[in-house]
């Protein structure tokens, strides 16, 4: 998985296969296992744990979107004032 951020706090986790003999990388969307590991995660606790490590509010948001037959997600981190 690779992720980009842009300047709004966003950050998008893009599947990537990479072929290690000719260096090429593949946009492939995440797979089945990625999109699972994903779900388990509880937005909750994580808010928790930045709050406590940065002593400031956050709100996270996860959310599913598709192009064509690839599988992306993207999270959103908004500081809370």
């Amino acid at each position: 998985i690779i992720a980009y951020s842009n300047a709004d706090g966003g950050i998008i986790l893009i599947g990537i296969n990479e072929d290690k003999k000719t260096g090429n990388h593949q946009d492939t969307g995440l797979n089945t296992v990625n999109i699972e590991l994903l779900n388990l995660i509880d937005l909750n606790d994580v808010t928790q744990k930045f709050e406590k490590i940065g002593k400031v509010g956050i709100s996270l948001d996860l959310q599913f979107f598709q192009i064509s037959t690839r599988k992306f997600y993207y999270l959103l981190i908004e500081k809370t004032f």
